[in-house]
């Protein structure tokens, strides 16, 4: 991906609120990323896997075609490309 967010959630005064925050610096995606493996306690182990995924995310981005993480499209099947089957018969 080529940007990462992270979206807060927060309550203050009985209502709760949503903020959308971008991660820009290569150490806060690291750090989000080590939050979500480990929890809210950041290990150093946490953070060598989230850099290890993070660098392989990136060779994998490099790489053209369908292996950079993206499916190739499905054929369609038959009955979608001559149009719409009707089911009821009137």
């Amino acid at each position: 991906a080529d940007r990462h967010l992270r979206v807060e959630k927060r309550l203050a005064g009985g209502r709760t609120a949503t903020a959308v925050v971008l991660l820009a610096a290569p150490s806060e995606r690291q750090g989000e990323v080590a939050r979500m493996l480990a929890g809210a306690t950041l290990t150093p182990s946490a953070l060598a896997h989230a850099g290890a995924l993070l660098a392989a995310a990136r060779v994998a981005a490099a790489r053209p075609g369908p292996a950079c993480g993206r499916r190739a499209r499905p054929e369609r099947s038959a009955a979608r490309r001559v149009g719409k089957v009707r089911l009821d018969a009137r």
